[in-house]
């Protein structure tokens, strides 16, 4: 779990990086157009590629603190071991899904990667890949915490298979 926590301080970080970035553009940009009469040519694009990034981090963080929204109405009527068993059809359905859209994900990224943006001109790729990287980080977050819910399972008395 030590390598869970860390790697979810290094998204954190990451995070806090880009939303730091993003304020300092942000401010800059407006600054300059209301001070100097003029508006750098990169930073409306470079604020919008970074909230794409901050957006699909945010939702690997939401799976590392188990944020995400859910219907429980159901679930919190089970017995600990059904809930322990909902837990992990769940986490089984997301990673199938996050799988799929990374493979996509990566995909994209590399029929994109040769164009650039226009205002920032960086590989239009980088912009893409926030989403199979962010893909691929929850799908790690998923499977520690569905090996929590098997140590779980296990703690209340199940067999292990």
């Amino acid at each position: 779990m030590k390598r869970r926590a860390t790697f979810a301080m290094l998204v954190d970080l990451l995070g806090t990086i880009i939303f730091s970035v993003i304020t300092v553009v942000v401010s800059a940009q407006i600054v300059n157009r209301y001070v100097f009469g003029s508006s750098f040519v990169f930073a409306e694009e470079m604020a919008v590629q970074l909230m794409i990034w901050i957006a699909f981090l945010g939702a690997a963080k939401c799976v590392t603190e188990n944020a995400h929204t859910r219907l429980t109405v159901v679930v919190d009527k089970l017995s600990p071991k059904l809930k322990c068993g909902a837990m992990l059809l769940s986490n089984l359905l997301c990673i199938v899904f996050l799988g799929i859209a990374a493979w996509y994900g990566f995909k994209l990224v590399g029929t994109t990667w040769r164009g650039t943006t226009i205002g920032t001109h960086i590989p239009e790729g980088l912009v893409y890949l926030a989403m199979p990287l962010s893909g691929l980080i929850m799908i790690y977050f998923l499977i520690q915490s569905s090996v929590g819910a098997i140590r779980s399972y296990k703690d209340l008395g199940g067999e292990a298979e």
